[in-house]
């Protein structure tokens, strides 16, 4: 398939349905009643691991953010999804933002609305220049995959993101609708 017919046929799935299906299928999340801030910017994908990045798209120089998918295929059961967790996020932090030096404030394991264990990290940092937070969502799915749905947002244009209803209750829920391909 013509990467041209690729992105045409990604951004349909991500346009069209309001929800964004990785280009090898592996997994799709909905992207909610704010997709229309979101572009996909780059989508880097093997046959087992994807990097899709969202770049915010609203019409404002002070809010600024972007949204990043990374998914990672499991064979093998994880021993310790606590560790791991905190391991992923640690590590997408350290590489994503180097000089951000966000620091995590927040980890939680909680459930969604059907049971099933998602992982909540909080961090405040640096993110072009403006003091920003970061929230990562980290789910694990026994011999499907392991993913994580995060989001890093500057502190100016709050009230723009606010306007769009880009809040913590709506980056939790775009997280947690991560599921594995089906």
């Amino acid at each position: 398939m013509s990467k041209l017919v690729r992105v045409a046929a990604a951004a349909a799935l991500f346009i069209g349905l309001c929800a964004y299906t990785s280009p090898n299928k592996q997994f799709h999340i909905d992207m909610g009643p704010t997709a229309t801030a979101w572009t996909v910017d780059k989508e880097l994908v093997t046959d087992t691991n994807s990097f899709i990045l969202f770049k915010f798209t609203a019409a404002t120089h002070d809010a600024t953010g972007e949204r990043t998918l990374n998914w990672h295929k499991l064979t093998d059961l994880i021993v310790n999804t606590d560790g791991f967790a905190q391991s992923l996020a640690e590590g997408i932090l350290a590489d994503r933002y180097p000089k951000g030096y966000f620091t995590i404030g927040t980890r939680v394991k909680q459930r969604d609305a059907d049971g099933q264990p998602y992982y909540l990290f909080t961090a405040q940092g640096v993110f072009k220049d403006a003091p920003a937070v970061w929230t990562g969502i980290i789910r694990v799915f026994p011999g499907q995959g392991a993913a994580m749905a995060a989001d890093v947002h500057s502190m100016k244009g709050q009230e723009t993101r606010d306007k769009l209803g880009i809040t913590d209750a709506e980056i939790i829920a775009w997280g947690t609708s991560l599921k594995p391909g089906e």
